[in-house]
C-alpha cells in the first residue's frame, strides 16, 4: 500500500484573524508587539510523520466521498487538530490522484482559514500590549468560516467598547479648555474604527455648535472693526458664511451691515445719476444686488434709472436737412476734445447761406445736451450753430474758430416737437471750416 509523508507544523498559540481570500503573506511590524504577532504564527517544530490512507483503495471512491474527506480534513485544520501544511499535503495529494472538481474550493479554503488565523493570533498580542486599534482592525479581519470568529467578534467589540471610551473622556478633555476644533478632530479620527454611532454623532454635532458660537464671537468683533472704519463689505463677508445659523446677535449684525451698505451703495447711484450718467448709476445698483441679493428697492431703482437712459439724437427721424452724421475717423482739436466715428454730427462750412437740418423729437425728451466745437486748417475761418426748440432758440454757439474751446449744449426740451440747427459761418476767402456735435444726447 502506497504510503504518503507529511509534514505537521506545530505552531503556538492561536491563528490570527480574518481573511479575506488569497494566499497568506508574513505581515512585518517595528514594533515589539508585531514581532510577537509574527513569533506567535511561525513554525517552532517541524514533524514527520507517516499517515496511511484511511480507505484502502481511494480509486474506488466516488467524487463525493473524495469531497468528504476534503471537508474533514480542512474541519480538523480548522479546529485545530491538523497543522496547515498537514492539511495542505493531503489536499494536495486528493488533487494528484482523482480529477474532482471542487476540491479546488478546499484549497483556497485552507489559505483563507490561515490568513484568519494568523490575523488572530496578531490580535492577541496587538490587544495584550494596549495597542487597541491594530487589535480592533485585526480582529474585524478573522473570517466567518473560522471557529474563532465569534471570540475575535466579542473581543472586538470589548476593545470597541474600551476605545470609545478613551476617545470621548479626550474629546471631553479638550472641549472644558474650550479646544472645540481639537475635541472635533479625536472624534474624527476614531471615526473608522467607531463606524456608524450615535453618541459619536450628537457628540460631534455639540462640539461643532460649541466650535461655531467660538468662531461666531470672533468674527462679530472683527466685523464690529471693519464696519466702524465703514468697510460694510468686509464686515458683511465675515458673516456671510454664518447667514444661516440661528444666532440672533449675528442676525442683527449682518442686517445692520447690509442696510448700512445698501444705503451707500444707493447714495453712490444718485451721484452718478446726479452727472446724467445713469448707465453708471445702474452699474453701481447692479454691484450691490449681486453681492446682497435680490432686493426690491434696489431693483426698481434700477429700472428707474434705466428709463432716463439718454438715447442719441442720431436715433431720431431727420424731418428736414441732411444727415450729418459723422462716419469718417476720429478727430480732435487743438485742446483734445475729439468727434469718433457715429458718435456725433459733422457739419462742414465753406461759404453763407450755411446749413439747416430738423429732428423731430414729439414732445418725449426734457432736454439735449452735446459738446460743440470746430476744426480748421485756417485761422481766421469761423462757423456757428444756433439751435431752436420748435421755434424758440435756446442755444447759440456764437462764433467758433479752430482756436475756440468746446462748448457744453444743455437746452430743455419739455414738449418740443421740433429740434432745429441752423449753421452758419464767417470768412471772405471761402476758407473750410466744420462744426462738430459730440455726444448729441436726449434726456428724459
Amino acid at each position: 500500500m502506497k504510503k504518503i509523508f507529511l509534514t505537521v507544523t506545530a505552531v503556538i498559540g492561536c491563528f490570527c484573524m480574518m481573511a479575506c481570500g488569497g494566499t497568506a503573506e508574513k505581515v512585518d511590524f517595528d514594533n515589539e508587539p508585531g514581532r510577537q504577532a509574527n513569533q506567535a504564527t511561525e513554525p517552532t517544530q517541524a514533524l514527520i510523520q507517516e499517515v496511511e490512507p484511511t480507505m484502502e483503495s481511494e480509486a474506488t471512491q466516488t467524487p463525493e466521498q473524495i469531497l468528504s474527506l476534503a471537508e474533514e480534513v480542512v474541519e480538523e485544520y480548522n479546529t485545530g487538530l491538523k497543522a496547515y501544511e498537514t492539511t495542505k499535503e493531503y489536499l494536495s495529494s486528493l488533487q494528484e490522484s482523482h480529477e474532482v472538481s471542487g476540491l479546488e474550493d478546499y484549497v483556497e479554503t485552507v489559505e483563507v482559514l490561515k490568513t484568519s488565523k494568523e490575523n488572530y493570533a496578531k490580535a492577541e498580542v496587538f490587544a495584550e500590549s494596549g495597542e487597541m486599534v491594530r487589535a480592533i482592525e485585526l480582529y474585524s479581519k478573522v473570517d466567518k468560516q473560522d471557529v474563532q470568529y465569534s471570540a475575535a467578534t466579542t473581543k472586538k467589540e470589548q476593545l470597541i467598547a474600551e476605545y470609545k471610551k478613551e476617545i470621548f473622556q479626550a474629546a471631553k478633555d479638550s472641549a472644558q479648555n474650550k479646544e472645540y476644533d481639537e475635541a472635533v478632530a479625536v472624534l474624527e479620527a476614531a471615526k473608522g474604527v467607531l463606524g456608524t454611532d450615535a453618541e459619536w454623532e450628537a457628540m460631534v454635532e455639540s462640539y461643532e455648535l460649541l466650535k461655531e458660537k467660538q468662531e461666531i464671537i470672533e468674527q462679530l468683533k472683527s466685523a464690529e472693526e471693519k464696519a466702524n472704519k465703514g468697510d460694510y463689505v468686509a464686515a458683511i463677508m465675515l458673516l456671510k458664511p454664518y447667514k444661516e445659523t440661528v444666532d440672533a446677535d449675528l442676525t442683527k449684525a449682518l442686517a445692520r451691515y447690509c442696510m448700512a451698505y445698501k444705503k451707500e451703495m444707493l447714495l453712490s447711484a444718485k451721484t452718478y445719476a446726479d452727472k446724467k450718467d445713469y448707465e453708471g448709476a445702474v452699474g453701481k445698483l447692479n454691484e450691490a444686488l449681486a453681492f446682497l441679493g435680490a432686493d426690491e428697492e434696489l431693483e426698481n431703482k434700477i429700472e428707474e434709472y434705466k428709463e432716463k437712459y439718454p438715447v442719441s439724437l442720431l436715433g431720431m427721424q431727420l424731418s428736414e436737412g441732411d444727415n450729418y452724421e459723422w462716419k469718417g475717423s476720429t478727430v480732435e482739436n487743438i485742446y483734445g476734445d475729439t468727434l469718433e466715428k457715429g458718435d456725433g454730427l459733422s457739419v462742414p462750412y465753406a461759404f453763407a447761406p450755411g446749413s439747416t437740418f430738423e429732428y423731430l423729437l414729439n414732445g418725449q425728451y426734457n432736454e439735449f445736451m452735446a459738446k460743440v466745437f470746430a476744426t480748421s486748417n485756417y485761422d481766421n475761418a469761423k462757423v456757428c450753430v444756433k439751435i431752436y426748440a420748435d421755434d424758440v432758440l435756446v442755444f447759440d454757439s456764437g462764433m467758433l474758430s479752430k482756436k475756440s474751446e468746446a462748448k457744453n449744449i444743455t437746452c430743455k426740451v419739455s414738449n418740443v416737437k421740433f429740434l432745429r440747427f441752423e449753421v452758419t459761418g464767417s470768412n471772405s476767402n471761402f476758407e473750410s471750416i466744420t462744426l462738430r456735435i459730440a455726444k448729441p444726447m436726449l434726456y428724459k
